[in-house]
């Protein structure tokens, strides 16, 4: 969402979107913290980030419009939500693990932007790849 104020030159926003999420921040704080405690205030700090969000998209939409595919936007969230909540409701640990990596694959295949097989291949090739090209490097010099 910076991209709009930073190319409009109308940076100062920043300072007033910035002041509204402390002021979300500590109202949120004050109303929640003496009901839910330490979660209290994990849900204020979500709040804060939220209403900061939605001001500098507002912002950024009404100055520099930015055409955003929110169909698989929202699906994206949907499923992150759906995979965490899958993982934090327990399991065994190797389960768990493995519901938090589905996500890049299936956000892959969502955002079609390559194919979750291509995916896998480079992110295995990258690792693998890199000792091997310092051992080269190395052996070179």
């Amino acid at each position: 969402f910076m991209v709009g104020p930073v190319i409009t030159k109308k940076t100062r926003v920043l300072v007033w979107i910035t002041l509204l999420g402390a002021l979300t921040s500590i109202s949120a704080n004050l109303l929640l913290v003496p009901l839910l405690g330490i979660v209290g205030a994990g849900w204020a700090v979500t709040c804060s980030y939220l209403v900061m969000a939605g001001a500098l998209f507002r912002f950024t939409q009404k100055n520099y419009t930015i055409p955003y595919q929110y169909a698989k936007l929202a699906l994206l969230g949907i499923l992150g939500l759906l995979l965490a909540g899958l993982a934090h409701l327990g399991g065994a640990l190797w389960v768990r693990i493995l519901l938090l990596c589905l996500y890049p694959v299936l956000a892959g295949q969502i955002i079609k932007e390559k194919p979750w097989r291509e995916v896998i291949l480079v992110g295995v090739y990258s690792i693998i790849s890199k000792p091997f090209i310092k051992d080269i490097k190395e052996g070179i010099k």
